[in-house]
């Protein structure tokens, strides 16, 4: 590719690195570390929707004895192919000891 003044460009200098899964995995939990008051317990899925990563994650929001009382919540956070959060939201709450289906 060349610019108006004939030199060579290398367009993909030009658009920012586009996050993968794993990379996107890690930031889900960094960012729901961040936003949330609660500790995380796992990362439950990351979805690739074409344009955003959808990462749910798992978070303990109180602790119990045992711990199949405790109370845990499913957040979804979105992030952008550049890395950034652009959204998270409450999704589930239920104890740890109930049965869960699929998200």
């Amino acid at each position: 590719m060349t610019d108006d003044g004939g030199n060579e460009t290398d367009s993909a200098e030009d658009s920012p690195e586009q996050v993968d899964l794993l990379e996107a995995q890690s930031l889900g939990r960094e960012y729901a570390e961040s936003v949330l008051s609660d500790p995380v317990d796992n990362v439950i899925r990351v979805d690739d929707n074409g344009e955003d990563w959808r990462v749910i994650v798992e978070v303990v929001e109180r602790s119990a004895v045992p711990d199949t009382q405790d109370i845990l919540a499913r957040y979804e956070l979105t992030i952008g192919p550049d890395g950034d959060l652009v959204g998270y939201g409450l999704v589930d709450r239920y104890r740890r000891g109930d049965l869960r289906g699929d998200l």
